[in-house]
């Protein structure tokens, strides 16, 4: 990219992408700052680190949490309300339940009742000193939430340096600094259905952030019907909901909070929830067809 100083790699599980305008010759000490606090974040919470605090919390136990980790823990209280307690990052045993599964064929009950066993935000209790896990097995995973923080975090620093052209891309969170150095826009592809195949609908996205959530290519396809990859933590089985979610916002969580409580309400909720936050939206929905604002003109239904 013109005038652009760039970096490439892995992170919390995703691939990053960061640029930033070098028009002060400051820019690779700042990506390198930008490298290294996404790496902090890893390093304290994703749940592939043995040592983190997500990790931790999978032990039974007391866990002490500071100001940054409390924070995580009430945005994930707060989607909890807005979906009835739907949103729920500690059932990773049911989703890898249904991952291990051929495509058409469900887990058995026993099987999803014996995942929703050791699953399920219940088992954490909360007080003053921290968290206490009342079992061994339970496995959190705050990717949803930490991701789009951490894009927050790195957006706030470059923001702070005096940073005027950046973009900040962890996989499925994007946010941006102004426009591109040249003045053109920053566009991020949005992967849409179109036939049988998938393409992909280019947005405008300066100053703002971008969030997405589910994968149509990736859906559950069970007695002739489309479900996306959220389950819930009271059955076990798939909500009947939207099978993607991308929302935009002048932040990467407010955008993600959004996308994340969208996929866990039932089709024609979400639809009626997103249409009232007055954001730019795009789902997709469980015939394939795509809804929202941001949806491409050809396909829209609206």
């Amino acid at each position: 990219m013109h005038g652009l100083l760039e970096i490439r790699f892995h992170v919390m599980g995703r691939a990053c992408h960061l640029a930033v305008a070098d028009n002060r010759g400051d820019a690779a000490e700042l990506l390198d700052s930008a490298k290294m606090e996404l790496l902090r974040l890893q390093e304290r919470f994703d749940v592939h680190n043995r040592a983190s605090l997500t990790a931790s919390l999978s032990r039974a136990g007391s866990h002490s949490l500071d100001r940054e980790a409390l924070g995580l823990i009430n945005l994930v209280a707060a989607l909890r309300h807005k979906t009835n307690n739907i949103f729920d990052p500690s059932i990773q045993t049911v989703s890898n339940l249904w991952r291990s599964t051929e495509q058409r064929t469900p887990p058995t009950p026993e099987a999803i009742d014996a995942a929703l066993r050791t699953s399920g935000w219940q088992h954490l209790a909360f007080n003053e000193s921290g968290i206490q896990t009342a079992i061994d097995g339970l496995r959190v995973n705050l990717a949803s939430c930490l991701c789009p923080y951490a894009v927050d975090r790195v957006y706030n620093l470059l923001s702070t340096a005096g940073v005027t052209s950046a973009l900040i891309d962890l996989d499925k969170d994007v946010r941006t600094i102004g426009r591109q150095p040249d003045g053109s826009n920053w566009l991020i592809g949005l992967r849409y259905p179109h036939g049988a195949r998938a393409a992909i609908h280019r947005l405008k996205l300066n100053g703002q952030a971008l969030s997405s959530r589910g994968n149509f290519e990736r859906r559950l396809q069970l007695d002739g019907e489309n479900f996306s990859r959220t389950f819930s933590p009271v059955d076990g089985y798939p909500v009947p909901g939207l099978l993607s979610v991308s929302v935009a916002a002048s932040s990467c969580v407010e955008a993600a909070s959004a996308a994340n409580a969208g996929r866990c309400l039932t089709e024609g909720n979400a639809i009626q929830w997103l249409e009232g936050l007055g954001l730019p939206w795009l789902g997709i929905d469980r015939k394939l067809g795509s809804q929202g604002p941001l949806a491409p003109p050809l396909t829209s239904t609206h």
